[in-house]
């Protein structure tokens, strides 16, 4: 089959999205250039959100621990101070 230099582009960004995105080629197949487009969009959109999630699940751990981080400063600095007063 003939195609525009166009399509041919497409179908090789179709082709880098499917491969960065490590979606896989799969049985069913978009056929022409909307459908590879199409295709292409919704992948990198879910790459894209999936990686807020992990972002915002990470987030969420790293801040977990802040009380615990807050309080071991606090008796760090009041144990300081004991020790330089000379409190028992």
């Amino acid at each position: 089959t003939t195609s525009t230099a166009m399509e041919s582009y497409m179908v090789s960004l179709y082709w880098a999205t499917v491969t960065m995105t490590s979606t896989g080629y799969g049985d069913i197949r978009p056929s022409n250039v909307m459908e590879r487009m199409f295709s292409a969009a919704v992948m990198i959109i879910g790459q894209v959100l999936f990686g807020f999630v992990l972002a915002f699940i990470a987030a969420f751990k790293a801040n977990a621990d802040a009380p615990q981080v807050k309080h071991g400063e606090k008796m760090a600095a009041m144990k300081k101070y004991l020790h330089e007063h000379s409190v028992s």
